[in-house]
């Protein structure tokens, strides 16, 4: 079954992620890290989805941190949840159907991949880059967001399979490092 299973959730390729690709959910509230620090950034939880022309996409929940001269990079010293899967679009109906192939705190009784997820998103995009929404969610492209090599490796990485209690053999995860450049 595990060949099966490793070719159903085959990663894609690093590969370069184009920006019109990219549509992101800022934080609700970002939050300043303590006065002593003497940091001019913000930090807060965010949603990145890359639709690639392929039909097929990553979703990444993190951390996202604004700079002083606001660009945007995802944090190394947080969690993530990558998910990957395909999208479609009829009239202005974007349908993505999705499973979660990797967290980075594994829960108890929670098996990895995830079993598979349709949310359907109403599509108002222009000028080339998505913009897309539900009743209680917005993704919009962001400029700004500067960490697109940070975000196809987290994308790309191999995945541990977990069985809601014990590791299952296959690809393990790679380690990011945190000394990689956001850029």
């Amino acid at each position: 079954m595990l060949p099966w299973l490793s070719g159903l959730l085959a990663q894609p390729q690093r590969q370069p992620i184009d920006s019109r690709w990219v549509t992101i959910r800022q934080p609700a509230k970002w939050q300043s890290p303590p006065r002593v620090l003497h940091l001019k950034e913000k930090t807060g939880p965010g949603q990145i989805m890359v639709l690639y022309p392929s039909g097929d996409v990553a979703y990444v929940a993190c951390y996202l941190i604004r700079r002083a001269d606001g660009a945007m990079i995802i944090s190394r010293g947080d969690g993530f949840t990558v998910k990957i899967g395909q999208w479609t679009r009829s009239g202005s109906t974007v349908t993505i159907a999705s499973r979660t192939v990797y967290r980075t705190i594994v829960m108890i009784g929670q098996a990895i991949p995830e079993p598979e997820v349709v949310e359907q998103f109403r599509d108002i995009s222009h000028d080339g880059y998505w913009r897309l929404r539900t009743a209680d969610r917005q993704f919009q492209p962001l400029l700004t967001f500067r960490d697109l090599g940070f975000l196809a490796t987290v994308i790309a990485c191999d995945r541990s399979y977990y069985d809601g209690k014990n590791y299952i053999d296959g690809p393990q995860p790679c380690r990011q490092t945190a000394s990689e450049p956001p850029w």
